[in-house]
């Protein structure tokens, strides 16, 4: 990368579980499944799921994962509405046996140059 070609990531998680986003921005969530004793969870699907409410039953993103991470897209986020949401990811084990990540808040910020 030549020295005036820099990526900004935006993304911040803060308590490992609150994540402030800036809309429309193109980002990817990375994470880790382990189990108790610290081995890693290789064998799995899951999907990214984003709500208004723990209630709802309509979703305001889903996303599924892909190489052990999510990816947000400026297509799928720029007209979301900034505001506090809920999220958590669902894996799905080999096995068949479903464990959920998060639960956590999703803060998203308005972003000021949209298109």
């Amino acid at each position: 990368m030549a020295a005036d070609e820099r990526v900004i990531n935006m993304i911040r998680i803060r308590n490992n579980t609150d994540i402030y986003y800036i809309r429309g921005d193109d980002e990817t969530i990375g994470f880790t499944a382990t189990i108790p004793d610290g081995g890693e969870v290789t064998d799995y699907t899951g999907v990214f799921s984003v709500k208004k409410d723990y209630s709802d039953t309509s979703y305001i993103l889903q996303v599924p994962l892909q190489n052990k991470s999510v990816s947000l897209t400026h297509d799928s986020t720029k007209n979301i509405e900034p505001g506090d949401y809920v999220w958590d990811i669902e894996i799905i084990l080999a096995n068949g046996r479903h464990q959920a990540i998060g639960p956590g808040e999703m803060h998203i910020l308005p972003d000021v140059t949209t298109d």
